[in-house]
């Protein structure tokens, strides 16, 4: 698994032997050597302020990820690698560039506790939620507007109290309410404000989206959601 990921078996470089520059070339070492496919060669600027390499992919693309491969042998700058993945990492956890299908979108759940209703899940305030009374197999659904090939679905669960509440959940998708397919399950428990990210393993055609607990036993079975964000 370790092999076919690092080769992105099916993936294609965008990338590869594109149109690039840089600041500066220092020597032979020009911007083509880091779009070649070899890793042995690289580039290289002459030394200067905020020296910088760009590429041009020739299309528009919604770019998924970036890997950065160093050159070998030599003059490693492992610290600023590593603050550039970190900074990649918190850019896709906020979902950079990407559109929320979910946000103030029509819902539903299948009871409502107190004044928590469903689209306290879809108003981009993680700091409310929706919440059902307690009962077998509580449900939440959203409807999107339109099929979408759904990528995957981010759950934030309630903060503050009663987190693990959020166990043992379905996630469906369909293109109607009668016609849902799994996209995935999350085992659970949760913790307070605990970011669960659902991932089709098949990219569904879907209009509907919809949680439940699947538990029979109606003691302390709720289900309550700060926010559900939808992605194609």
């Amino acid at each position: 698994m370790e092999a076919m990921k690092s080769q992105h078996i099916g993936w294609k470089n965008l990338a590869l032997g594109k149109k690039c520059g840089q600041s500066s070339v220092y020597g032979s070492y020009t911007c083509d050597k880091a779009v070649d496919g070899d890793r042995d060669s690289f580039s290289h600027s002459t030394h200067s302020s905020f020296p910088y390499w760009w590429v041009d992919l020739g299309n528009n693309n919604r770019i998924n990820r970036i890997d950065i491969y160093n050159r070998k042998g030599c003059c490693a700058l492992e610290l600023k690698i590593a603050k550039l993945e970190n900074q990649m990492e918190a850019m896709k956890s906020q979902h950079i560039g990407w559109k929320n299908l979910a946000l103030g979108k029509k819902c539903g759940q299948s009871s409502v506790y107190g004044s928590y209703t469903c689209d306290k899940a879809v108003d981009g305030d993680r700091d409310s939620f929706s919440h059902s009374t307690h009962s077998s197999f509580p449900y939440w659904w959203v409807d999107l507007g339109n099929n979408n090939r759904i990528n995957r679905i981010d759950i934030y669960n309630r903060k503050g109290c009663c987190g693990e509440r959020l166990h043992d959940l379905e996630v469906k998708v369909g293109k109607s309410m009668s016609t849902l397919k799994l996209c995935g399950f999350f085992k659970g428990p949760a913790n307070n404000g605990e970011h669960v990210v659902i991932t089709c393993k098949e990219k569904f055609e879907a209009r509907f989206v919809k949680l439940m607990i699947m538990e029979k036993n109606p003691v302390n079975t709720y289900l309550h959601v700060a926010d559900v964000e939808v992605y194609a």
